[in-house]
């Protein structure tokens, strides 16, 4: 009957219900602020256990798994999104809005960069930031300048991303992240290059082969080897480039 009203909406595809806007914002008016903050508190709850079973499904890397958590996120996403804008919202008000706001990060970031715009996961990373320096959580705190950084230069956003580099690489440095340090420069490398930087992008990737060598990565060495080669033939010259390959 309340669908026929058209007071409650019924989504065929995903057999759910759901009230009508107006409906919604005239029930608002007889509930208080601090009932409105518990439901929405608790909405945001539900669908980060949500967004985190999503998460964890990714991680098993199935077939199954894979199609399950990204309908999971794609059908919920309008949910997710409201529940991680009150986490964001709410680090400095509420206890548990921190943890709930890197959290919501944290799971989402591998779905983020595979089904949304870079703009997204940038919104969503610097909110994270912010939880990670209200919990005094140092390592998340890095986590995020270092997913600011990808996302920028996803972006093409490339002196946004060297300054978030930047602030990473003189982390790992002074903390002895070694590996994190070399392929850190490897991404500066990337941006320098973008910009016609070369002899910067070539100094980076020259520092990054020092560390990944005496680290015994030959995979980070690969790779600024190849960024190298792809710098030198850029420059015009061929004959030094294919030294790198």
């Amino acid at each position: 009957k309340l669908v026929k009203l058209n007071l409650v909406f019924f989504n065929e595809r995903s057999k759910r219900y759901s009230i009508h806007p107006m409906i919604s914002k005239f029930a608002d008016r007889f509930i208080t602020k601090a009932e409105q903050g518990i439901s929405r508190k608790r909405h945001a709850t539900h669908y980060l256990t949500a967004l985190v079973e999503a998460n964890e499904r990714m991680k098993s890397k199935t077939s199954k798994d894979l199609q399950y958590a990204i309908a999971l996120f794609n059908s919920e996403w309008e949910n997710i999104q409201t529940g991680q804008s009150w986490s964001a919202a709410n680090i400095k008000q509420d206890e548990n809005a921190p943890r709930m706001c890197y959290t919501y990060t944290e799971a989402a970031t591998t779905l983020l960069g595979m089904l949304m715009p870079a703009g997204k996961s940038l919104q969503w990373f610097e909110s994270a930031l912010t939880a990670a320096r209200q919990l005094n959580d140092s390592k998340g705190e890095l986590e995020q300048v270092l997913n600011l950084g990808n996302a920028h230069l996803s972006s093409n956003n490339y002196f946004l991303a060297i300054a978030n580099f930047k602030q990473v690489l003189g982390i790992a440095h002074d903390t002895g992240k070694c590996l994190l340090e070399a392929g850190v420069l490897n991404d500066l490398g990337l941006c320098h290059a973008a910009l016609g930087q070369n002899q910067d992008a070539l100094a980076q990737y020259e520092k990054s082969i020092q560390i990944a060598q005496e680290m015994g990565d030959k995979a980070i060495e690969r790779t600024a080897l190849n960024q190298s080669g792809h710098v030198y033939f850029a420059i015009g010259d061929a004959q030094k480039a294919t030294g790198f390959f």
